[in-house]
C-alpha cells in the first residue's frame, strides 16, 4: 500500500513537472509570434513622436548592458529575466496617465497580451520565482534583478518628474519597444 502511494506521488510530481515543462515549451513557441504583435500594437498606440519631443531626453541605462546575460545562463534564468522585465513594463503601463491621444483600444490589446505573457512565464517558472505571490502582483513590483529594478525605477521616476507629460510617455514608449526587442532575443536564446 505504501509503495502504491509512493508510486502515485511520484507519478503526480512527474506529471506536474511535465506540465510545467510543456508550458515553458509553449512560451518558447508562442513568444516569438506574440512579440511582434505587441510591438505593432504599442507602435500604433499613438502617432510618431511629436517634433517637440525629439530633443527631450530622459537619462536611462544602456539596454545593451542591461540585457547582457552570461552565455552560461539556463533557460530558466532567461525566463526569469524576461518575466521580471515584462512585469516591470506591465506596472509602468498600468497607470491611467498615458497621453489622451493614444488609441485606448490598441493600448488595452497590448496590455492584455503583455498580461498573458507574464502569466504564462509565471506559470512556467512556478515556485522557482523567489518572490512572493503578493509581491509579484503588486503595483510597485520589485524583482530580484537589481539592474532591472534600477532601470525601470528610473523610468517611473522620469515619468513622475516630467509630470507624466506626453513627451515623457513617448520616450518611455520608444524605450519599451527597444526592451521588447531585447526580451525577444532572450527568449530566442531559450529555444536553442
Amino acid at each position: 500500500m505504501a509503495l502504491q502511494m509512493l508510486f502515485a506521488a511520484c507519478l503526480i510530481i512527474g506529471s506536474m513537472s511535465e506540465l510545467l515543462a510543456l508550458q515553458c515549451v509553449q512560451i518558447k513557441v508562442r513568444f516569438p509570434h506574440l512579440n511582434p504583435e505587441m510591438t505593432r500594437l504599442l507602435t500604433r498606440t499613438g502617432p510618431d513622436m511629436p517634433s517637440q519631443c525629439i530633443r527631450k531626453k530622459i537619462r536611462l541605462d544602456s539596454l545593451e548592458n542591461l540585457y547582457k546575460v552570461p552565455d552560461t545562463s539556463t533557460a530558466e534564468d532567461l525566463a526569469m529575466f524576461a518575466y521580471e522585465a515584462l512585469r516591470h513594463i506591465e506596472v509602468i503601463f498600468s497607470s491611467d496617465l498615458q497621453p489622451v491621444y493614444w488609441d485606448e483600444r490598441k493600448l488595452d490589446d497590448f496590455l492584455n497580451i503583455l498580461n498573458r505573457k507574464t502569466q504564462k512565464l509565471r506559470e512556467c517558472l512556478g515556485d522557482r520565482i523567489p518572490i512572493t505571490k503578493e509581491a509579484q502582483e503588486a503595483e510597485s513590483f520589485v524583482g530580484t534583478n537589481v539592474a532591472l529594478n534600477s532601470y525601470f525605477q528610473k523610468m517611473k521616476e522620469a515619468l513622475k518628474s516630467e509630470g507624466y507629460d506626453d513627451c515623457a510617455w513617448e520616450i518611455i514608449r520608444k524605450e519599451v519597444l527597444y526592451n521588447l526587442n531585447w526580451i525577444n532575443h532572450l527568449v530566442n536564446r531559450m529555444t536553442k
